[in-house]
Protein backbone atom coordinates (compact mmCIF):
# COMPACT_ATOMS: atom_id res chain seq x y z
CA UNK A 1 0.00 0.00 0.00
CA UNK A 2 2.80 2.88 0.97
CA UNK A 3 5.08 1.48 -2.26
CA UNK A 4 2.06 2.12 -3.67
CA UNK A 5 1.23 5.48 -3.03
CA UNK A 6 5.02 6.05 -3.40
CA UNK A 7 4.90 5.38 -6.91
CA UNK A 8 1.95 7.43 -7.81
CA UNK A 9 3.70 10.19 -5.68
CA UNK A 10 6.60 9.72 -8.29
CA UNK A 11 4.75 9.43 -11.31
CA UNK A 12 2.96 12.85 -10.23
CA UNK A 13 6.13 14.52 -9.27
CA UNK A 14 7.84 13.15 -13.08
CA UNK A 15 4.80 14.36 -14.74
CA UNK A 16 5.48 17.58 -13.30
CA UNK A 17 8.97 18.05 -14.48
CA UNK A 18 8.33 17.26 -17.51
CA UNK A 19 5.63 20.04 -17.94
CA UNK A 20 7.75 21.89 -16.49
CA UNK A 21 10.69 20.89 -18.72
CA UNK A 22 8.42 21.82 -21.81
CA UNK A 23 7.65 24.91 -20.63
CA UNK A 24 11.23 25.62 -20.51
CA UNK A 25 11.55 24.91 -24.07
CA UNK A 26 8.65 26.77 -25.31
CA UNK A 27 9.90 30.16 -23.55
CA UNK A 28 13.71 29.58 -24.35
CA UNK A 29 12.09 29.48 -27.81
CA UNK A 30 9.40 32.27 -27.67
CA UNK A 31 12.02 34.78 -25.36
CA UNK A 32 15.40 33.71 -27.10
CA UNK A 33 15.47 31.79 -30.51
CA UNK A 34 12.28 33.36 -32.80
CA UNK A 35 13.71 37.08 -31.49
CA UNK A 36 17.23 36.09 -32.52
CA UNK A 37 16.24 34.56 -35.85
CA UNK A 38 13.93 37.97 -36.55
CA UNK A 39 17.21 40.08 -35.44
CA UNK A 40 19.01 37.95 -37.44
CA UNK A 41 16.79 38.30 -40.90
CA UNK A 42 16.03 41.72 -40.12
CA UNK A 43 19.66 42.73 -40.51
CA UNK A 44 20.33 40.43 -42.98
CA UNK A 45 17.24 42.80 -44.66
CA UNK A 46 19.59 44.76 -45.53
CA UNK A 47 18.65 47.67 -42.12
CA UNK A 48 22.21 47.35 -41.22
CA UNK A 49 25.08 47.00 -43.38
CA UNK A 50 28.51 47.80 -43.11
CA UNK A 51 31.39 45.44 -41.28
CA UNK A 52 29.66 45.85 -37.79
CA UNK A 53 26.57 44.59 -38.91
CA UNK A 54 28.60 41.41 -40.57
CA UNK A 55 30.54 41.04 -36.73
CA UNK A 56 26.81 41.27 -35.09
CA UNK A 57 25.40 38.81 -37.64
CA UNK A 58 28.66 36.69 -37.26
CA UNK A 59 28.39 36.57 -33.06
CA UNK A 60 24.45 35.88 -33.71
CA UNK A 61 24.98 33.39 -36.13
CA UNK A 62 28.09 31.38 -35.13
CA UNK A 63 28.26 32.06 -31.16
CA UNK A 64 24.52 32.47 -29.80
CA UNK A 65 22.28 30.32 -32.26
CA UNK A 66 24.47 27.30 -31.60
CA UNK A 67 24.21 27.94 -27.73
CA UNK A 68 20.61 28.27 -27.68
CA UNK A 69 20.41 25.42 -30.08
CA UNK A 70 22.74 22.98 -27.81
CA UNK A 71 20.84 24.41 -24.59
CA UNK A 72 16.97 22.99 -26.33
CA UNK A 73 18.80 19.93 -27.73
CA UNK A 74 20.04 19.41 -24.08
CA UNK A 75 16.85 20.22 -22.09
CA UNK A 76 15.36 17.87 -24.97
CA UNK A 77 17.33 15.08 -23.67
CA UNK A 78 17.01 15.63 -20.29
CA UNK A 79 13.41 15.25 -21.09
CA UNK A 80 13.59 11.99 -22.61
CA UNK A 81 15.64 10.78 -19.74
CA UNK A 82 12.93 11.55 -17.37
CA UNK A 83 10.22 10.33 -19.45
CA UNK A 84 12.15 6.92 -19.37
CA UNK A 85 12.28 6.74 -15.41
CA UNK A 86 8.54 7.48 -15.92
CA UNK A 87 8.25 4.72 -18.36
CA UNK A 88 10.42 2.19 -16.20
CA UNK A 89 8.26 3.45 -12.46
CA UNK A 90 5.24 1.62 -14.43
CA UNK A 91 6.50 -0.80 -15.64
CA UNK A 92 7.86 -1.81 -12.32
CA UNK A 93 4.65 -0.78 -10.77
CA UNK A 94 2.39 -3.26 -13.31
CA UNK A 95 4.89 -6.04 -12.87
CA UNK A 96 4.71 -5.80 -9.55
CA UNK A 97 0.68 -5.44 -9.07
CA UNK A 98 0.47 -8.47 -12.03
CA UNK A 99 2.99 -10.55 -9.46
CA UNK A 100 0.71 -10.02 -6.40
CA UNK A 101 -2.33 -10.94 -8.19
CA UNK A 102 -0.54 -13.59 -9.68
CA UNK A 103 0.45 -14.57 -5.86
CA UNK A 104 -2.77 -14.24 -4.72
CA UNK A 105 -4.63 -16.55 -7.37
CA UNK A 106 -1.97 -19.07 -6.80
CA UNK A 107 -2.74 -18.62 -2.91
CA UNK A 108 -5.89 -19.12 -2.31
CA UNK A 109 -6.81 -20.51 -6.22
CA UNK A 110 -8.98 -18.30 -7.04
CA UNK A 111 -9.77 -16.46 -10.43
Amino acid sequence: MVANILLRLARMALTGVLSQVAKHVLTIQDRVKDPTNSIIQTVNGGVWVGRGADAFLSELSGECMPEINTTIDKINVFQNKVTSAKERIEQADEEAERLIRSRLTDAFNFY
